[in-house]
């Protein structure tokens, strides 16, 4: 069920980055720009092995070690990062992957239960969130069109195919597809609390 559930989430994650087990697309020079905006690193090898160990710990329960956390802590605290620059950081690398797959999959639930497309006003104020911040990717307005259309097809339970499966969304697969999200916020929480000296 685990690469299941990786497969749902990918299917709505829309920034670059990768979505609990699923990488959706390659990072881009203005995803890496966007970072060095947050956080003035000291590399770009510094920059990349940041992102590298967030993508890790968002895809792999077991990639967090203490040696890791001690190594993207130093990288962090070696670039002169603020506490609000470094959960900035947070938000422009997890966000979608987290909170906007959280509104869209409890939105999903509800859509499944009513037969009805559902868009929460907080899923939609996030969107627009996202749309009006110089962090989101240039693609986000297409993919979040193409995420209404997939609610339809929640909705109305018509098949999805997603990675070469053809799925239809149930409950059990809505509510695995949020227990993954809420295991990758526990593993991001623990990542970004500054480990103890």
């Amino acid at each position: 069920m685990h690469g299941l559930r990786s497969i749902v989430l990918a299917i709505v994650v829309v920034a670059v980055g990768c979505g609990g087990g699923s990488q959706v697309s390659e990072s881009t020079g203005s995803h890496a720009d966007q970072l060095s905006m947050k956080v003035a690193f000291k590399s770009e090898r510094d920059r990349d092995r940041v992102e590298q160990i967030i993508t890790g710990v968002m895809q792999n329960p077991g990639y967090l070690t203490v040696g890791t956390h001690q190594q993207f802590w130093q990288i962090l605290d070696d670039s002169g990062a603020t506490d609000e620059q470094i959960a900035d950081l947070r938000v422009t690398l997890t966000g979608v992957a987290t909170t906007y797959n959280e509104l869209f999959y409890e939105d999903a639930l509800e859509a499944l239960r009513t037969g009805t497309p559902v868009k929460s006003s907080t899923r939609e104020a996030y969107e627009n969130q996202l749309l009006d911040s110089n962090q989101a990717d240039p693609s986000i307005r297409a993919q979040f069109e193409r995420n209404e259309s997939l609610m339809t097809n929640i909705a109305t339970r018509k098949p999805v195919v997603a990675n070469g499966m053809t799925l239809v969304f149930d409950e059990e697969l809505i509510f695995s597809a949020l227990e993954n999200i809420d295991d990758v916020t526990d593993r991001l929480d623990k990542l970004f609390v500054r480990p103890a000296e």
